[in-house]
């Protein structure tokens, strides 16, 4: 298991343009901050790994503020699990 601190920061360098930018050319900008947890476990052989980071936007310009979850979840694919278990012990009799 694995806990952490996380941070981002997104601004935006170019002003909107086009059509669809009926408001004017709003720069955006925010920065975030939080925590994330890991789990590295197994499932029927094969090795997963998941983590959660959750961060709160704390400085926000021209943008929604809000809190960003994101969860991710890794395995390998075409993994084949071994079915063979430990060896046994040689013993040998002299």
């Amino acid at each position: 298991m694995s806990i952490g601190v996380v941070a981002s920061h997104y601004q935006q360098v170019s002003g909107d343009g086009g059509s669809g930018a009926s408001l004017g050319p709003y720069k955006g900008r925010v920065t975030a901050v939080g925590g994330t947890i890991g789990y590295s476990f197994n499932v029927a052989g094969t090795p997963v790994s998941a983590r959660l980071k959750i961060l709160r936007e704390v400085s926000v310009e021209n943008r929604p503020q809000g809190t960003i979850g994101l969860i991710s979840i890794g395995f390998p694919l075409g993994h084949v699990p071994s079915t063979a278990g430990p060896a046994e012990p040689k013993v040998t009799k002299h």
